[in-house]
């Protein structure tokens, strides 16, 4: 009989759930869920997780848990990343979630999280070849792997929400913040990432901010994994999506086909990140991946390796 197994992602920006059961070594989902709470909002400034984001994030947690509880599901596993990693007020929020939802919640590496994003991502692209390149931009941290003969992966601390509220939150010029969050972005991305020879790679990007791109370009009215999964954006069409969402206000780009209403603030940040590594690598396009660390949890959860053999 075939098991259902559930696992948590709790993110800077967004709390994702995914309920999913393996068959033939391949992963099917039976549930998914995600909310923004704005768990890391201001976390750069203040080193604590928000009130706000605290109390959204408990809610959230709650109502998965009640969705796990209506299915018959064997184990989960709830992961913290970036936000979780750098607060002073971990340790509480993860008592009080324990208490308040009976969600135990596991607070994962860098390292970790990359390793994880790279197993789920590539799961459903056995079309990858040597040298690649996958990349996970959060709402605090983006994670960077590369795969060449050898595996180099790293967690570099900028994300999202991170980028909005230095540049963003309190600027009164949209092109004077988009200046200095790009310039920032690619000054940080020339410290933490070699240059590549040998000219362009294949780069897969998985994410909120990939997958919301990937969404607007195809202007889905409703998202659909199955055709964002494998969509490829030129970086041509990041720049020129930049240019235009920089021309509108919040009410307008909540209207854009693709883009959901809790990220209108953010996707120019994000965008801007995905840009910026981008130009580093010289990569003119880049795959978009709606498989990542949850799908890698799931498979962890089964203990059984997917159909990709991975290094």
């Amino acid at each position: 009989m075939l098991q259902n197994f559930a696992a948590i992602d709790i993110g800077t920006n967004t709390l994702r759930l995914l309920i999913a059961y393996v068959q033939d070594s391949r992963l099917v989902r039976v549930c998914t869920c995600r909310e923004s709470a704005r768990l890391g909002s201001g976390i750069a400034d203040t080193g604590v997780l928000n009130a706000e984001g605290i109390n959204n994030a408990i809610g959230t947690l709650d109502s998965f848990a009640q969705i796990i509880n209506s299915f018959d599901v064997k184990s989960i596993r709830a992961v913290g990343t970036h936000a979780l990693r750098t607060a002073a007020n971990t340790a509480e929020f993860i008592n009080l979630a324990a208490q308040k939802t009976g969600i135990n919640i596991e607070v994962i590496s860098g390292e970790e999280e990359a390793d994880l994003t790279l197993k789920g991502a590539v799961t459903a692209s056995p079309s990858l070849h040597s040298p690649y390149a996958v990349v996970d931009i959060g709402g605090g941290s983006t994670e960077w792997i590369y795969m060449t003969d050898s595996i180099s992966q790293m967690s570099i601390p900028i994300g999202a929400v991170e980028l909005y509220d230095k540049f963003f939150a309190s600027s009164q010029s949209m092109s004077l913040a988009i200046e200095r969050a790009r310039e920032y972005a690619i000054t940080l991305f020339k410290k933490t990432i070699p240059a590549i020879s040998g000219g362009r790679i294949q780069l897969m990007a998985t994410g909120g901010t990939a997958t919301t791109l990937a969404a607007m370009d195809i202007q889905l009215e409703a998202y659909d994994p199955d055709k964002v999964q494998g969509h490829t954006i030129s970086a041509r069409n990041i720049e020129q999506t930049i240019n235009t969402l920089s021309t509108m206000n919040t009410d307008q780009r909540a209207e854009i086909k693709g883009l959901e209403k809790d990220r209108v603030d953010i996707i120019i940040p994000g965008a801007l990140i995905l840009s910026s590594l981008m130009q580093r690598i010289s990569a003119a396009s880049v795959v978009v991946s709606d498989f990542g660390m949850l799908e890698a949890i799931i498979f962890e959860l089964v203990n059984v390796k997917s159909h990709i053999d991975f290094v």
